[in-house]
């Protein structure tokens, strides 16, 4: 009997496992059990395996699902994925292990699940988990509770993520309670929040936290007004920490008394706050608990109460006092302790065992501080207050400042997002001279926050890319961000489809686009003695000015040098070339073939193309995107020529793979 272990496949495996799914009639075949082939053969899986639809038609994938569950009881029902197996109908296969994706029988975080997974007669989803405790056990169930500070700081994250996971998204969460908001800490950047359960298949109707309308109506939340309500049950919860009206709560003591239960025990043991700082609170977080939805605080009302509390410092309007408070703040980072009594930002004290990793040594200015959250509260002169933006500490790259650092603040909203990573606007950045800080808008940059690859950390460590002006990695535990040239313009996916439809396109605007992609890859990528290795619509950018048409090349985490032998396992199904998904190494040739697919969906926008230039159009697609790396172009200067010939009214141009 053959044991398939996925972490230990073999082509010969491989080849087994073509024919058995094939000949199989089952969608999921169980661990540890014997199956017989049609040739005598017997196999068994050392995982569960479920087959999962692909969303390319010449592909199947197979999920290999741990035998052991990460949660079982109240809370659903969890597996971790050991690693999907993709097998392509021709050739060619690809097993991608797992790090943190694990199968649930609920729906979590709403957009982090990635696909549904049938097995036997039960649906499953594929998630990416977010780690930590939800605030009921952070509170109640840890080895020691948060500081006041601490207590502020999630109440400033919470209303900040709720607004960018809910509010930004126009939904409205289902079932908003403390159980269902989860905190992580990281050693390296503080506090994270993620809410969860925002749109659970069968959301539960908890008295505590939901409005008295819903209660009275034995309804759930259709709007916004009742969000508030139970947002604002968690924040009092936070800084009350007092369970002993939850525990004896029952429906008909809250509609007898619905106000009693508002805000019994709020600033509970709290002695960070001043008097008129409770009053603001206590004044917003009232109002937004009123009984009437109609005498309801609004989310604005409510977060800006909360900001007057701790001002934030606006790098981009700060006043000279705010400059040097700033100046100190961050040069603390790269000098000596600083004396207690002069900068005591509250990070440095924090304290919690049962989050590894995060000690008072953690987040000590002698380690190096490389990001301030803008939720945290710093004290300098014993002032505290907030930064607007969250910052980011970065090396200088050019040799005239070498040593020196610069901080980029991080702008709201997203530019872009990937599988794996996400593109966040830079505000402006903050360098320091003298005894105070100076803020620069002159160069406009964007920074790729992307999950932790050591082969993009190797790459931008060593390699130079002019055209995106990248600066050294700053990397944390759980991804690396990297600051880049803003550069103008809109995804070629977005150029030429809308809506899932290809815009219409006239030859001579068609043939504009194609060779300013193929005069960029030359300079921006293969002057520079490189493969792409990623090269598909999303990550050429295009520029459209009356000057003409600008491209260019972004996304370069999988490429490597010209010549480098290494199965790198690389690119974007329908793009990357079959050679590749059995395991050898990029050419040109692979380039060539992903090229190939670029060049179609930009041909493919042309209607006035007449009958003859039509069929040359496809035959060199083909011919580009040739199943054999032998019978493709041999190199990309055929290219700009028969795009060229492609005015002329007929051509002798002959392809030469």
């Amino acid at each position: 009997m053959i044991t398939i272990k996925p972490n230990l496949l073999t082509q010969s495996d491989i080849q087994r496992l073509r024919d058995f799914f094939k000949e199989s009639e089952l969608n999921v075949w169980e661990p540890n059990t014997p199956y017989v082939m049609k040739n005598g053969v017997t196999i068994c899986f050392e995982h569960m395996v479920s087959w999962r639809y692909s969303e390319f038609a010449d592909a199947d994938k197979y999920d290999f699902i741990s035998n052991d569950p990460i949660g079982h009881g109240p809370t659903p029902d969890a597996k971790k994925l050991a690693g999907t197996l993709t097998l392509y109908e021709k050739s060619g296969w690809k097993f991608h292990a797992s790090k943190n994706w694990f199968l649930s029988d609920k729906v979590t975080f709403q957009d982090e699940v990635k696909h549904e997974v049938m097995i036997g007669e039960k649906t499953w989803y594929l998630i990416n988990p977010f780690n930590g405790l939800d605030i009921m056990d952070l509170f109640f169930e840890t080895a020691r509770p948060l500081t006041d500070f601490q207590r502020l700081e999630l109440c400033f994250l919470i209303i900040e993520e709720f607004k960018k996971q809910v509010l930004d998204k126009n939904v409205v969460h289902q079932e908003l309670t403390s159980m269902n908001v989860f905190v992580a800490f990281e050693p390296d950047e503080g506090m994270r929040v993620r809410f969860h359960n925002i749109s659970p298949t069968k959301p539960k109707l908890d008295f505590y936290y939901a409005a008295p309308e819903l209660i009275k109506a034995r309804r759930f939340p259709t709007d916004n007004i009742s969000n508030l309500y139970s947002l604002g049950r968690v924040l009092a919860q936070i800084l009350g920490v007092d369970t002993s009206t939850y525990q004896n709560l029952t429906r008909a003591a809250m509609l007898a008394t619905p106000v009693a239960v508002k805000l019994k025990d709020l600033f509970y043991q709290m002695t960070c706050l001043t008097e008129a700082q409770k009053n603001i609170i206590s004044v917003a977080l009232t109002k937004i608990l009123d009984e009437l939805p109609e005498n309801r605080g609004t989310f604005e009302e409510l977060a800006t109460a909360f900001d007057s509390v701790f001002p934030a410092i606006d790098p981009t309007q700060a006043s000279e006092d705010d400059s040097k408070k700033l100046f100190k703040l961050l040069n603390s980072s790269i000098s000596a302790p600083p004396d207690a009594t002069s900068i005591t930002p509250d990070s440095t004290s924090r304290s919690h065992d049962l989050f590894a990793g995060l000690s008072a040594g953690t987040m000590d200015f002698t380690t190096g501080k490389r990001f301030w959250p803008s939720h945290e509260i710093y004290t300098i002169d014993n002032i505290s207050f907030r930064l607007k933006y969250p910052v980011l500490k970065r090396p200088c790259k050019s040799l005239k400042h070498q040593g020196e650092f610069r901080y980029e603040c991080i702008g709201s909203g997203i530019f872009g997002a990937g599988g794996t990573a996400k593109i966040l606007p830079i505000r402006g950045t903050i360098s320091l001279n003298g005894a105070q800080s100076f803020f620069s808008t002159k160069k406009p940059r964007l920074v790729k926050d992307a999950a932790v690859d050591p082969h993009s950390l190797m790459l931008f460590a060593n390699v130079d890319i002019p055209h995106l002006k990248a600066k050294p990695v700053v990397e944390f535990k759980r991804h690396h961000m990297l600051v880049l040239k803003h550069i103008q313009g809109k995804e070629l996916f977005d150029t030429i489809i809308t809506n899932g439809r290809y815009n219409s396109l006239s030859k001579d605007f068609a043939l504009s686009l194609a060779r300013a992609v193929v005069i960029a890859y030359q300079h921006q990528v293969f002057d520079l003695g490189r493969h792409h290795c990623d090269v598909k619509l999303p990550n050429i950018l295009i520029n459209i000015t009356d000057a003409g048409i600008d491209a260019t090349f972004v996304d370069y985490d999988f490429s490597i040098p010209i010549g480098t032998k290494i199965d790198l396992n690389c690119g974007t199904e329908d793009y990357v070339a079959p050679e590749i998904l059995d395991g050898d190494s990029p050419s040109i040739q692979s380039e060539i073939y992903a090229f190939g697919l670029v060049l179609k969906h930009i041909f493919n926008c042309v209607s006035d193309f007449d009958k003859e230039t039509s069929v040359r159009v496809k035959q060199f697609i083909e011919t580009m995107r040739a199943p054999s790396r032998d019978q493709r172009l041999s190199s990309f200067d055929s290219i700009l020529p028969f795009l060229d010939s492609l005015n002329a009214p007929q051509s002798s141009l002959t392809l030469t793979p």
